[in-house]
């Protein structure tokens, strides 16, 4: 992922068990299973901004996510940290509650919790988000960033799935 010339989007399970990162609305956009359509997600989102502000979803009559607008609330970086803390927890968790799972990737406990950091609280939302989507000898990709076309669906995105998200 290169710098970020805007905010970077999130869509985030609203139970705090779900969270993709976008480096941008488009590519959220260009996720076709982001939405509330048929075949789209089937639980609740929520989306915002790696500024902190809340961002409502704009549907057509199908309920397919046509473009996100700016709320009028203020923003809160350090709840929206809280909530991606509150995901990376749930996964980690699952990693502890499903060593068969871990294993069939061929990956031990402990080298999957690696790819799950606790994000540390003393650091702004942006630099967190851009640690997990750093190109920095992890797999970013599959840790725990999808970016539409460019998503490789790796260890990280299945493990989200084998803990319970579908979208």
């Amino acid at each position: 992922m290169s710098a970020h010339a805007g905010p970077m989007i999130l869509a985030i399970g609203s139970q705090n068990t779900f969270l993709h990162i976008y480096d941008d609305e488009r590519k959220l956009l260009a996720d076709d299973d982001i939405g509330a359509g048929v075949g789209e997600s089937r639980f609740p989102l929520e989306f915002f901004d790696s500024d902190g502000y809340r961002l409502a979803g704009v549907y057509d009559g199908r309920w397919n996510l046509l473009r996100l607008l700016p709320t009028a609330d203020q923003p809160c970086p350090g709840s929206v940290l809280r909530r991606v803390r509150q995901v990376t927890e749930h996964l980690r968790r699952f990693i502890k509650s499903a060593p068969a799972e871990v294993m069939l990737f061929g990956l031990t406990e402990e080298e999957a919790l690696e790819l799950f950091p606790l994000p540390v609280e003393s650091l702004d939302l942006k630099t967190v988000l851009l640690s997990f989507t750093a190109e920095d000898g992890r797999n970013s990709h599959s840790a725990f960033m999808e970016l539409g076309d460019n998503d490789t669906q790796g260890f990280g995105h299945a493990m989200r799935h084998l803990a319970g998200n579908a979208h």
